[in-house]
């Protein structure tokens, strides 16, 4: 799921990586300068540029939040299971 909504939304996010560190004078003044002009220089793949190391660091992110997710959820059923001091068994 990490990967897909990565891949899916990576050319908005060079773009505006793009638009943000650009200098003084702006080479880009509107969203849509910056991805025409990304496009005519690198083709529309200009768009991807970078995805796989963003790649990369997000499937050992997606693993780990996942693992963790299991592992809380399981501790928390566990805890609330079990009777508190003073009450019978469910």
């Amino acid at each position: 799921a990490g990967v897909a909504a990565t891949t899916v939304s990576y050319p908005f996010d060079l773009i505006r990586t793009t638009l943000a560190a650009q200098g003084v004078p702006k080479q880009y003044p509107t969203l849509m300068h910056a991805v025409r002009g990304i496009v005519k220089a690198r083709g529309p793949a200009g768009l991807y540029a970078g995805l796989g190391a963003t790649l990369v660091t997000i499937v050992p992110y997606s693993a780990l939040q996942f693992g963790f997710y299991d592992v809380f959820a399981a501790a928390f059923d566990r805890a609330r299971s079990r009777p508190r001091p003073g009450e019978r068994g469910r």
